[in-house]
């Protein structure tokens, strides 16, 4: 006798994002319960209703979880800045590509409350205040280090942020009307130079 499979929630969530970022917030419990390879019973006996579900699976992970963002301020002074900036560009083009559209599909429910958005969006500041106020706190710690020059930290960490975040929106949005003439990579690469050239103080 076959023994019975054990699902947990993550797995079950992990079923239901892929339906509904493909099916939208209307897709059948039926077809969900089938693609998790369960019973509509244990879907709703796991998650309480549809909407719960929706919007449980559409939860996008803490920017906290990244190492990209946590290990930030650690490595201010040290090192290669410009790897340094490479990594953060990176990994926060990646995030912010993983999130659009979740973000885009639970926007599309409407009519969420606070408590609704904070489980999709997470507690506390939204993402983009988070990045933002980290970078201006890398980029205040390599002004008092002498590695770039003195300016405002706050419009550095939004012209940066702002680069990367933008790129990632055609990228995930409008690929196919006006595909990029260069690798995400590449972009990153160019927009790192740019940055060093701007802010890098002037030997003399």
């Amino acid at each position: 006798m076959a023994r019975p499979q054990h699902y947990g929630d993550e797995d079950l969530l992990d079923a239901a994002r892929d339906v509904f970022l493909e099916l939208g917030p209307s897709a059948a419990s039926r077809v969900l319960a089938e693609r998790a390879g369960v019973s509509e019973g244990t879907l709703f006996k796991r998650f309480g209703t549809k909407r719960e579900l929706f919007l449980r699976s559409m939860r996008i992970s803490p920017v906290e979880n990244r190492g990209w963002f946590t290990r930030m301020l650690d490595r201010a002074g040290k090192g290669s800045l410009g790897v340094h900036l490479y990594e953060i560009a990176s990994g926060l083009q990646a995030h912010v590509r993983e999130a659009f559209p979740m973000a885009q599909m639970a926007c599309a429910l409407g009519d969420l409350t606070k408590a609704e958005l904070a489980l999709v969006f997470g507690p506390g500041e939204p993402l983009p205040l988070k990045v933002r106020g980290r970078l201006r706190e890398l980029f205040a710690a390599e002004m008092e280090a002498s590695r770039i020059r003195r300016c405002d930290p706050e419009i550095l960490a939004r012209l940066f942020a702002g680069a990367v975040v933008s790129d990632a929106h055609h990228r995930e949005f409008f690929f196919e009307l006006s595909e990029p003439t260069e690798s995400s990579e590449r972009f990153i690469s160019r927009l790192v130079e740019s940055f060093l050239e701007l802010t890098i103080p002037d030997p003399s």
